[in-house]
């Protein structure tokens, strides 16, 4: 949520809805005719012979979807619900490794890179691993690298996202679907 100054407040709200395959119908069965009372064609007629069915014809499995995060740089604001310290920026720049499925970021205190895996399942959520590589290494206050240190730990915890379409907000989520990260468009 945002209020009129355009300050974020709130705890980000999601559904995740799970779609299940229903089990198929049962078939009829055919029931049989006893013979003696089977019918014959009058003579003088013929029947056509059954004709056979086709076997179904395999479908393509559907295309993948695009990585919605490929490209896009984020800022986080929130860290498992808590404000982040002011002026300090988090950043994760999603796919920027000639597309081999590599980030760049900054913790407010060094740099760092990574590789990130990410699977859609819709348009606006998914499967997200993050692994991250060693950075630079500089001397910050104690706060500052205390909240990097949370921060790359909860990019390493992450296993989903949210990021509905058109929408500025993303939110990065663990194994139980608690959220993690609230990250802005930047």
């Amino acid at each position: 949520m945002q209020n009129p100054a355009n300050v974020f407040f709130g705890q980000t709200v999601y559904v995740m809805v799970e779609v299940v395959e229903t089990p198929p119908a049962p078939q009829a069965t055919a029931t049989p005719v006893p013979p003696s009372t089977a019918t014959v064609p009058p003579q003088g007629t013929t029947t056509a012979p059954p004709q056979p069915t086709s076997p179904p014809q395999p479908t393509s499995p559907p295309a993948p979807l695009p990585d919605p995060l490929f490209g896009q740089t984020f800022g986080f604001y929130a860290i498992q619900g808590q404000a982040t310290i002011p002026d300090v920026p988090l950043t994760v720049t999603f796919g920027n490794l000639g597309g081999t499925g590599g980030l760049s970021g900054f913790d407010g205190c060094n740099s760092f890179g990574g590789t990130y895996n990410l699977t859609a399942s819709s348009e606006s959520q998914g499967a997200l691993t993050i692994s991250i590589d060693a950075g630079t290494t500089v001397a910050c206050e104690q706060a500052v690298t205390d909240q990097a240190q949370v921060f790359q730990a909860a990019l390493a915890q992450t296993t989903a996202y949210v990021y509905p379409p058109k929408s500025l907000l993303l939110s990065l989520l663990d194994q139980t679907g608690t959220e993690l990260l609230s990250g802005q468009l930047q």
